[in-house]
């Protein structure tokens, strides 16, 4: 039964006629004004019928619904208290999940292909910062970035020639910054190249969105001969900050603008998209859908 129902019938059958007559009397008392002791045209709550007790002077059932009133009102209170506290537990879960989610979706990519060369500028000193930016030389991709790289990969180990006898692969310099080390390079950035927008043309701002590295959709590399692990002539070396490391430099020989083709055209046909001022830098084509990450190298795996 509803609680307004359960109230409507103890009002109804509760009260004898004398009860009834002397609310009807208080209602007629010039000293008491009737709106405050009618019945409301809404439906009956608790405190109507406490109302009309009190009035009727029944004084052992009144103590009796007072009392249930103050249980109520305590049960409330325990009920909005536990639904703030259940809100809390669900967001903390929910955050973890995430959380979880993240790291599990970075992976090792040599555990994906074990043939990947990795050489992470950035765990060494051997960078334009001169100062070692992460906490382990272990590079990190989303799953779907690492597979669509694990298959460039397999395609150039297929290409084998005279001059490559066991085909080409991929090394690489730079996979999943956490923005911790993306704020860090920045700043290391600020001797070198005052001016903002100039910077940005080499390192992403991270207040401007995190950088592109910290969403684990974005890789630094380029193509070397399997049986030597030597480079192809690229032109500069990584992280080289000129224009003659722009793609559309056009002081290039015939052999470094052959080798810069090369690696462009397989890495688009996998879904990656080259930057205007670096040769070696590609995003994932949908990288803009991914969120900035702060999770460092050693918390995976």
């Amino acid at each position: 039964m509803k609680k307004f129902e359960l109230i409507q019938k103890i009002i109804n059958h509760s009260f004898r006629a004398r009860d009834l007559s002397r609310v009807e009397k208080c209602e007629k008392n010039s000293r008491l004004r009737a709106p405050h002791f009618a019945l409301p045209a809404r439906r009956p709550s608790i405190r109507d019928l406490r109302f009309l007790l009190r009035m009727s002077g029944r004084k052992r059932l009144l103590s009796s619904v007072e009392g249930c009133m103050l249980r109520q009102a305590q049960h409330e209170r325990n009920k909005r208290k536990l639904g703030s506290e259940r809100v809390l537990v669900l967001l903390l879960l929910q955050i973890s999940y995430i959380s979880a989610t993240v790291k599990n979706n970075l992976v090792n990519i040599q555990k994906i292909n074990p043939t990947f060369c990795i050489a992470l500028a950035y765990a060494t000193p051997d960078n334009f910062t001169h100062e070692i930016i992460y906490d382990c030389c272990k590079c990190y991709l989303l799953r779907d970035v690492a597979l669509r790289l694990d298959a460039v990969q397999k395609e150039l180990a297929k290409m084998i020639s005279k001059e490559h006898p066991k085909g080409l692969g991929l090394k690489i310099w730079d996979g999943y910054r956490p923005l911790s080390a993306q704020k860090k390079m920045w700043d290391a950035c600020a001797k070198q190249f005052p001016d903002e927008k100039e910077r940005e043309q080499y390192v992403l701002n991270p207040v401007n969105g995190g950088g592109r590295h910290t969403r684990g959709t974005t890789v630094d590399l380029t193509i070397i001969d399997l049986a030597t692990g030597k480079e192809l002539d690229m032109g500069t070396t990584f992280d080289e900050f000129s224009k003659k490391a722009w793609r559309d430099y056009a002081g290039l020989s015939n052999e470094v603008k052959k080798n810069r083709q090369l690696l462009d055209t397989i890495m688009q046909k996998y879904g990656f998209v080259g930057v205007k001022t670096e040769w070696w830098h590609f995003d994932f084509k949908d990288w803009r859908q991914f969120e900035p990450l702060d999770i460092a190298l050693s918390q995976l795996d």
